[in-house]
């Protein structure tokens, strides 16, 4: 029953976002990007999905299988040695971000919205800190994993999310984000933790698993995501490029703004 009503929420969530627009989908191949790809497909004929990695990167290639499962045109924004330090120059200079964790997670957002062609864009962020999907989570007391969440999604709204608008307002374009839409939001933190914290009887993400099953999508319930800076080989581009300078990544980073 929860499943049905977290479902529901979520398409409406997606309907609000992108009816009637063209949409790009910042798209991993799992089941966060997965199920807001085949929502907006209800809502809008014009869904393309971008998917940002280096050649034969995990995300690359499930990205391809569930892009022929929603039968979706997709892109692949590629990722190389040549055009890494470029993208992270300019994401610092536009955003002021320079923690090298956000940049290497955030380099998939930030292609797609430098490179898509549309103007609305969505993806699966806050997926991971609304339902559980970190593998820290697993195993955590409840009341532990509660405190965890709401400061990880406190981190989200007041660090991540102003740094993907920055980003998004250079280049003309709007992130939609449903899955921290208000009353989706609400409804999930209303449940039991138990219902949400993943363990090893619980899989991590156990309620958007079941709603992709319902909807047919197990493909996209089966695939086992990557942290987005590892799936899409960002993290390694960067660490090789820092080794090559013989620096940190840390370092590396830095090093950008003291040019």
């Amino acid at each position: 029953m929860n499943a049905d009503i977290i479902g529901g929420l979520l398409s409406s969530a997606v309907r609000n976002a992108v009816s009637g627009k063209d949409t790009a989908v910042s798209f991993s191949g799992g089941v966060d990007s997965g199920l807001i790809a085949a929502m907006a497909t209800e809502y809008t004929e014009n869904v393309r999905l971008y998917t940002v990695g280096t050649e034969g990167a995990h995300d690359v290639l499930k990205a391809e299988e569930a892009a022929k499962l929603l039968d979706l045109e997709q892109e692949h924004i590629l990722l190389t040695e040549d055009n890494i330090e470029g993208l992270l120059k300019e994401m610092i200079h536009i955003s002021g971000t320079e923690d090298p964790l956000t940049l290497s997670f955030e380099i998939p957002t930030f292609c797609v919205t430098k490179f898509c062609s549309e103007h609305s864009i969505i993806g699966g962020i806050g997926a991971d800190e609304l339902f559980g999907g970190y593998h820290r989570y697993i195993g955590m007391p409840p009341s532990e994993f509660k405190d965890a969440r709401n400061e990880d999604l406190k981190k989200l709204m007041s660090y991540v999310i102003p740094h993907e608008d920055k980003v998004a307002d250079y280049f003309g374009k709007t992130i939609h984000r449903p899955f921290v839409d208000r009353d989706l939001v609400d409804a999930v933190l209303s449940l039991p933790c138990e219902e949400i914290l993943p363990s090893d009887k619980r899989p991590r993400k156990a309620i958007l698993k079941e709603i992709a099953e319902s909807m047919n999508l197990n493909l996209l319930a089966e695939t086992e995501k990557k942290a987005a800076q590892y799936g899409s080989g960002a993290m390694g581009l960067i660490r090789k490029s820092a080794r090559k300078e013989k620096l940190t990544v840390g370092e590396y980073v830095k090093s950008f703004s003291d040019r």
